[in-house]
Order: C-alpha cells, then sequence, then structure tokens
C-alpha cells in the first residue's frame, strides 16, 4: 500500500484553524483534527486535506503550529486560506516537501 502514496500528492486546503491556541492570558491546547484521517490513493492522484482544531469553550484567539508529513510519500501542491478564520498572519502558511513539513502562525481580531 505504501507504493500507492509513494506519489500521491495532498493538497492542504480548507481552515486553517490549528494546533496550538493563546487565550487572552491563558495558553490552553486544541486538538488537531485531519479529515480524512487515512484513506488509499492511487499513484499521481491529488488528496483533498483539512485541518481544523477541536477545543473545548475556549474562545480561540491565536494558533501556531508545524505539522510533519512523510516526505518520501507525499508531496504538499499548495495550501489554501480562503476559508480559515485567522485573518491575519503572523507566518504565512508555509510548507517544504524536502522537510516534509508545513508550518503556520496567525491571529484572529474577534476570538472565534
Amino acid at each position: 500500500m505504501s507504493v500507492l502514496y509513494r506519489t500521491a500528492k495532498i493538497l492542504i486546503t480548507g481552515s486553517f484553524l490549528l494546533v496550538a491556541f493563546l487565550v487572552t492570558s491563558v495558553a490552553s491546547a486544541a486538538s488537531l483534527v485531519v479529515s480524512p484521517a487515512a484513506g488509499s490513493a492511487a499513484v499521481g492522484s491529488t488528496i483533498n486535506v483539512i485541518l481544523s482544531a477541536a477545543s473545548d469553550a475556549t474562545a480561540l484567539n491565536a494558533v501556531s503550529g508545524s505539522l510533519a508529513f512523510p516526505a518520501n510519500l507525499l508531496e504538499v501542491v499548495s495550501i489554501s486560506k480562503s476559508q480559515s478564520m485567522v485573518s491575519l498572519w503572523v507566518k504565512e502558511p508555509t510548507y517544504s516537501n524536502a522537510a516534509g513539513t508545513i508550518q503556520f502562525e496567525g491571529v484572529v481580531p474577534n476570538p472565534g
């Protein structure tokens, strides 16, 4: 099955409401939700992945994170912020296919 993923491309889309939350004066963590969580793909196909955060009732006002993916199996094609709650990016979402990483840091002016 890993052969199917070897050249599969991953398209990171959707909400970047991610990883670690800082809420006013208290830092609070959230859970990262990746959808779909698992699956298979044909060699050379594109997989759309939506990243979001699940948190308790605590409002979100800042996000910062680093995601890792197996660089020998997947390749990021692009990142879309079009449906993100984050409107001010301290560090625009970037990726490195060589390192297998995605990094981002942003602010939500009206906590959500």
